[in-house]
């Protein structure tokens, strides 16, 4: 839980950085790319698969949950070239790049969520602590997702 405490703040820190930014009078929202839903629609499955992959202590579900996280990231790769190819590339504008920032701190910690199921597929232990992460990483997404369509 206190590693989870300490990426809310982390998250918080951000949040407050692009209230602070979205103030000045060369903000411009960037419209984001279609396929964000599609990758928060495989980011939802991934947390259901890996509840049902808990509560079963199952590990072909478990490498299915895996098996849609890393087609979330692929996914976010996806959009970020996207982004670039629209013009919105990490130095184009403030929005862009807070969303870049947002979703690569947030990618880092689904690569970590990805680690720690992957302990979970080969050694068994810790399934309700994966779990209760990987849903964690899914409100955290809704989260940003929300800041940045309220930006």
């Amino acid at each position: 839980m206190a590693f989870m405490a300490t990426v809310v703040m982390l998250f918080a820190g951000f949040t407050t950085a692009l209230l602070i930014r979205r103030s000045g009078s060369d903000w411009a929202p960037v419209e984001l790319p279609k396929l964000i839903w599609v990758n928060t629609g495989m980011l939802i499955a991934a947390s259901a698969l890996l509840e049902l992959a808990c509560r079963r202590r199952s590990r072909s579900v478990l490498g299915a949950a895996l098996a849609v996280g890393v087609l979330f990231l692929a996914g976010q790769i996806v959009v970020w070239n996207q982004l670039s190819a629209a013009g919105h590339g990490l130095g184009a504008n403030a929005h862009g790049a807070f969303f870049y920032v947002f979703s690569a701190i947030h990618g880092l910690h689904l690569l970590g969520g990805l680690g720690a199921a992957l302990y979970v597929l080969m050694r068994g232990r810790n399934w309700r602590a994966t779990a209760v992460y990987w849903h964690f990483l899914a409100l955290m997404w809704l989260y940003v997702l929300y800041l940045l369509h309220a930006a």
